[in-house]
């Protein structure tokens, strides 16, 4: 399995951002950029799209689901969605609570998402599929882990549907590390670490060298 890091840049000011950008685009084995426009004030998409030498995902939390401190209204916030298209951005990750239907170039690949920051919900499957109906190119399902029990629903749910359908299965909060490990070598479609705690993008979200040295002690064990 194809191992994809995504590495989250909730930098509040372009300066920072451009920085956290170069400083992800020159890490071995990062594959991906996630540009979370709701954690900057006033972003310039085009020259953040355009200055990284990976590909990018361009995510505007809406608030009601973790988005960040610079929130904007509804229309201004898919407007940014759309425009991230237009310019060709890689991926949009649009939620499928507040679900909009883009008018996406073909290079550009949809990940529709779910998000819930209380529980694991018994439903995964229901959830699953109520993604696939939006026209998704990747489900990305992100859930509290309440019990280790909710990890391996999470990473069962991975096992059975990654060959259907690219599938992002992620457990929040500490107990939640584990699907944040095995998500990609049980199929899933990427994994998300940060560049140092502070720059989390979720609860549970380990740093680069955290997740490099659990593949590699893993890996030892196989």
């Amino acid at each position: 399995m194809m191992k994809r890091i995504a590495v989250p840049i909730t930098a509040p000011f372009m300066r920072g951002a451009i920085a956290d950008i170069k400083e992800a685009s020159e890490i071995a084995d990062i594959n991906i950029i996630e540009l979370r426009l709701d954690c900057m004030n006033d972003p310039d998409l085009e020259k953040l799209i355009g200055y990284s030498k990976i590909p990018v995902i361009v995510t505007n939390r809406h608030a009601d689901e973790g988005g960040g401190k610079f929130k904007c209204e509804e229309k201004e916030r898919i407007a940014s969605l759309q425009r991230a298209c237009y310019l060709k951005a890689n991926y949009v990750d649009i939620e499928l609570n507040h679900f909009y239907n883009l008018d996406r170039k073909s290079t550009t690949r949809l990940i529709v998402s779910y998000h819930n920051f209380n529980e694991t919900p018994e439903n995964l499957d229901e959830i699953y599929k109520r993604i696939v109906d939006k026209g998704a190119d990747i489900v990305k399902i992100a859930t509290q882990a309440n019990s280790y029990d909710d990890c391996e629903r999470m990473l069962d749910l991975i096992k059975s549907k990654h060959n259907e359908k690219d599938i992002i299965g992620i457990c929040m909060g500490k107990k939640g590390i584990k699907t944040r490990i095995r998500g990609p070598l049980e199929g899933g479609y990427l994994t998300f670490a940060c560049l140092d705690k502070n720059k989390a993008s979720a609860s549970g979200q380990v740093t680069i060298p955290e997740l490099k040295n659990y593949w590699k002690i893993l890996k030892e064990f196989d």
